[in-house]
This record gives C-alpha cells, structure tokens and sequence, in this order.
C-alpha cells in the first residue's frame, strides 16, 4: 500500500479521532506498532503509519493522552475492529493516560455494540509512565510492560499465561489471573498483593534493592498449599543479604522451602542458592 505520513504543528491532543486510513487499516492489520519519533526542527509529527507487505502498522504518537473507542474511527461501521490484530506494542507515550477501546456505535435507529481487538494475544506496553489501566476483556496471552509507573494493577485477565513486569513503581496489585504460567516481576517495590494465580508454574524475581523476601511472596506460596499441584519454580536475582536470609536456619527459609525448585543468586553470581524439594538437593556457597 505504501506509505503515509501525517504531520501537524499541533503539539497537544487529547484525544484520537481517525477516519478513513487507520479505519481501513484495522480489517486486516495483524501487527501494530505506537511509538514516539524523533521531533524536527521543522516538524513535530503527531501521526505516522508506516505498511509493509505483511499486515503490519507503525504509529508515531508522541502527543498522545487519549485513546478511546473513537480512535478506531468514523468509518469502522463493521461490528469489530482490528479483528485480526494478534501483536500490539505501545512505546514512549510519555502523556498517554486513558486506553479505553470498548463503546458503541449509533445510528440513526439503532446501535449496536463495537468488539475491538477480539485476536489480540500479545501486548506490549513500554515507558508509558502515565497511562493508569488496560481496558477491560481484551483477550490478552502475553503481556509485557517496563517503566509504566501509573499502571497499578493487573487482574481478571482470564487467558493470560506470562505476564512480566519491569520498572514499576506503582503496581500494587496481580489477581485474578487463572491461566498464568509464567511471572517475572522486576524492581517493582510498591506490589503488596499477589494472588489466585492457580496455574502459575514459575516465578522470577529481580530487586537488588529488596532487604528481605516481599511479604506478597509468603501469602502467594500459602494461598496455593491445598493445590494438588504444588509445583512451583522460584528464580531470584537479589542482593547477597538476601540470600543469607534465605538458607537453611534463616528468617525467610519457611518461605523458600514451599518452592518445588529454586535457583537464586546475585547479580555476579558469586553467591549462590540452588534447592530441589523432591530430591532435598540443597546448595550454596555462604
């Protein structure tokens, strides 16, 4: 198709309004791709849609702040957009605050419900400091996020199986999320609540930072004792304080003995502890 650039000297929008382009782009984009551009001394663009061959999109969306069921445009008069949008990164939308895509549409003697991004399994959400929820029911399988400091909780995502979270200061709360596989968590201080994460096979865990083991922690591994599946892997990397605390005799050994496996070391890995339940096999080298 080629490709389109829309430039504007505006620098402040609050809300999306596209019609035409974007809306025909939603029926067959596959991938899609929100970013921040380099401003000129010329230009500050506000919009970009780069298409390849494949059913691919890039935006540039430096400005921002909103996006909501309008976004998908005036002509999407079809009951779902992007319906075959699997793959979605958001990146660098330092102003973004609201994600809101589900609404209606109206006509003129009746409306009818729009089901925006049904196919979406992947997203990806980076150094969007400001934006405060995800929208309810997107059907998510894989979602990744770093540096989203107002996003302060993630529940009730029934299909998500890896979730990973890096540099947040303000998530505070993981619930509700009965298909998860996979956790990692990174340097994220303020989590107070993990649970109901019923299928969660392993967990990773980075903060260099963290005294002790989060208190979050001891509740999720007490919440799953009546599972009949108790297996659970813990990777940690941590400080070399930590570690102590967690060998054999230590303050925060009950914990790590509810784990099926664990693998934690520091950052050089000069310290070290492995532990294998079924086998008892323990080792460290403090």
């Amino acid at each position: 198709m080629g490709r389109q650039l829309l430039r504007s000297a505006y620098s402040e929008l609050d809300a999306v309004i596209v019609s035409g382009y974007l809306s025909s782009l939603s029926n067959f984009c596959e991938f899609l791709r929100f970013a921040t551009m380099p401003t000129t001394s010329t230009s500050r663009p506000i919009a970009a849609f780069e298409v390849s061959p494949n059913p691919k999109c890039f935006c540039d969306c430096n400005y921002w702040s909103r996006i909501t069921r309008y976004w998908v445009g005036d002509g999407v008069h079809a009951a779902t957009a992007f319906p075959k949008l699997e793959f979605l990164i958001m990146e660098g939308m330092r102003n973004w605050e609201e994600w809101s895509l589900v609404g209606s549409e109206t006509g003129n003697s009746s409306s009818h419900s729009l089901r925006v991004m049904p196919r979406l399994e992947v997203l990806c959400v980076i150094d969007c400091p400001k934006l405060r929820a995800l929208p309810n029911g997107l059907p998510l399988r894989i979602f990744r996020t770093a540096m989203a400091h107002s996003l302060s909780v993630i529940e009730d995502f029934l299909f998500i199986t890896e979730l990973e979270i890096k540099m947040n200061d303000g998530m505070k709360r993981i619930s509700n999320l009965p298909a998860l596989k996979k956790l990692t968590i990174w340097d994220t201080p303020a989590l107070k609540c993990v649970d109901n994460l019923v299928a969660l096979q392993c967990l990773e865990l980075q903060d260099y930072s963290m005294e002790s083991l989060p208190e979050w922690l001891l509740r999720l591994v007490q919440q799953r004792a009546h599972l009949c599946d108790k297996n659970l892997q813990l990777v940690m990397r941590c400080s070399t304080a930590v570690i102590q605390r967690c060998l054999k005799g230590g303050p925060d050994w009950p914990i790590i003995e509810c784990f099926s496996r664990v693998s934690a070391y520091t950052k050089d890995r000069s310290v070290y502890l492995e532990y294998t339940k079924q086998t008892g096999c323990y080792r460290a080298n403090q």
